[in-house]
Order: structure tokens, then C-alpha cells, then sequence
């Protein structure tokens, strides 16, 4: 697969997220920031991000299983 149309459809998957896993996605990976951060951003624990950071990634496995 081309690399232009795989990131096409890691863009398409990433954005049909719901917003609250989209944040934590885009902040986590496309940031860099560490769950501590992001935690002070979002007035959560770092436990909660990674939490919520983990159920975020299933769900784009989920959606992107067969097709990458």
C-alpha cells in the first residue's frame, strides 16, 4: 500500500473518533506529550489519560483491522 493512501486512512480514522479520544490521541502521539501532560491539560490524572489513551487506540485497531 502506498504510504499517501495508508496515512489517508489513518487521517479518516483518527478524525471519526469521538472528539474526548481524538484529544487524547492528538496530544499523546502527534504532541508528544507525556500523560502527565496531558493530564494537567485536560485536569485528569495520568492514570485516567493512559486509561482513556489505550481504549482510544482499540478502538482505531478496531476500525483499521484489514485495512492497513
Amino acid at each position: 500500500m502506498l504510504t499517501a493512501e495508508r496515512d489517508q486512512i489513518l487521517r479518516i480514522a483518527v478524525h471519526d473518533l469521538d472528539d474526548a479520544d481524538r484529544e487524547v490521541i492528538v496530544m499523546k502521539i502527534f504532541a508528544g506529550l507525556t500523560f502527565d501532560a496531558v493530564g494537567e491539560i485536560l485536569y485528569q490524572s495520568a492514570k485516567t489519560v493512559a486509561t482513556r489513551y489505550r481504549r482510544a487506540l482499540m478502538k482505531l485497531e478496531e476500525r483499521l483491522r484489514g485495512q492497513l
